[in-house]
């Protein structure tokens, strides 16, 4: 197997961003560098915002720190505590959820403190499960009207 494609796979199946290393993969669907790491959009995807948003909602950790900072800024370690994660894990989900825009980091002194990002990600979000939901809908309605007609 090829090694960029085994680094796919794997960076797909961790569901972790793969760490940079200079050289670009042809053929991905979209890639975009965020400090240190690359985002690899499957192929199909419409928007790596998108998709980054969606991942990183998809942990209940990470729902559970955006539900923590929606009380206000709090330090990584004020993360940490009432989660039951390392400091390092913490870091980790806090890192995710601040590549999909969600969360802003700040050093102040010697701790790193967290607070909300913009809403912009998540608009971006609701306006695409908007979309589908009336998609589905007319959908549905049709079928209905179909079984309505052949009973």
């Amino acid at each position: 197997m090829n090694p960029a494609d085994r680094d796919h796979r794997r960076s797909l199946n961790d569901h972790q961003p793969r760490r940079a290393s200079g050289r670009h993969d042809v053929g991905r669907a979209a890639t975009a560098d965020v400090g240190e790491y690359v985002y690899s959009a499957p192929m199909g995807a419409l928007s790596s915002t998108l998709d980054a948003t969606f991942f990183a909602l998809s942990d209940p950790k990470r729902r559970g720190i955006l539900e923590r900072l929606g009380r206000g800024p709090a330090t990584l370690s004020q993360l940490a505590g009432p989660s039951g994660l390392t400091l390092n894990g913490i870091k980790k989900h806090v890192g995710i959820l601040e590549f999909a825009g969600l969360v802003e980091t700040e050093k102040v002194g010697r701790v790193r403190e967290c607070r909300l990002g913009p809403a912009t990600t998540l608009g971006e979000a609701g306006e695409w499960i908007e979309a589908h939901r009336r998609a589905w809908e007319g959908r549905l309605d049709r079928f209905g009207r179909f079984v309505e007609r052949a009973t």
